[in-house]
């Protein structure tokens, strides 16, 4: 098993945490990457440092810079998608750091499976705080993602992401509106045109929280997710907002009864 795994890495000012997200794709397991970054007209200098840092590992990797910004990472990331020759695709964004087993394991199950994608869960962190990862992987835990169970919530981490390219019919949509939730929408294409998802429940990636983040504002995040709904006929406007409402309150107190 030596699948060539395409790595699309779009980065924006990411200059403070890139090189970590980098060692954690050249310390995998499985070696046979090829890491796709793809510069969105930077302001700061993160197209050095990835290239500084690259070009001193024994990887093979692409360095794209856009002649545009495109306000968000959904444009860059169908550019890495176009410029790839892997067998397969992972996604990871600038900040996000990879467990080293990561594509190892997802490429096992993809293999002995009938699915197009696997992703897996994650390990919050807050920026400038420690994570650690489960060393112990022997047993691993799946569970298949539906395209029901995906519109009540969305439990495809785009930075946990191991797709067949062969089978990534689709491209992240590019327009502003869906900014943040472009990921969303494009799972929920292939999912609704019966590809199959597998999750993985281990955290295989660590997920740093920005207060910068796109999705940070949660109430402008959660018009956004509608917005990919409706496209879908999937909820009404008071349906959805109901469902959201409620599990954000079982999630508090869920948090609260654990103290």
């Amino acid at each position: 098993m030596n699948d060539l795994v395409s790595v699309i890495i779009p980065v924006y000012n990411a200059s403070q945490y890139i090189v970590e997200t980098l060692e954690s794709v050249v310390n995998q397991t499985h070696k046979n990457l090829e890491i796709i970054v793809v510069d969105d007209c930077s302001k700061d200098n993160t197209y050095e440092v990835v290239q500084n840092y690259l070009s001193n590992c024994n990887v093979k990797f692409i360095l794209k810079k856009c002649e545009q910004n495109y306000g968000g990472p959904a444009g860059p990331r169908n550019i890495g998608v176009n410029c790839s020759s892997g067998d397969y695709i992972a996604f990871l964004d600038a900040d996000d750091i990879w467990h080293p087993k990561k594509i190892e394991i997802q490429l096992q199950i993809l293999e002995s499976s009938n699915a197009v994608l696997v992703s897996s869960l994650k390990y919050d962190f807050l920026d400038g705080e420690s994570y650690n990862f489960k060393d112990n992987l022997n047993e691993i835990k799946t569970r298949d993602v539906s395209y029901n169970s995906t519109l009540i919530k969305n439990t495809i981490y785009l930075s946990s992401v191991l797709i067949n390219k062969d089978k990534l019919i689709y491209k992240f949509n590019e327009a502003k509106e869906y900014s943040g939730v472009e990921d969303y929408y494009l799972w929920l294409s292939l999912l609704k045109d019966g590809s199959k998802a597998i999750l993985i429940k281990e955290n295989l990636i660590a997920y740093r929280i920005l207060l910068s983040s796109l999705s940070r504002n949660k109430i402008k995040h959660s018009l956004k997710v509608l917005r990919v709904l409706r496209s879908y006929k999937a909820f009404t406007f008071p349906f959805y907002f109901m469902t959201y409402f409620l599990i954000s309150y079982f999630r508090i107190l869920k948090k609260s009864l654990a103290k």
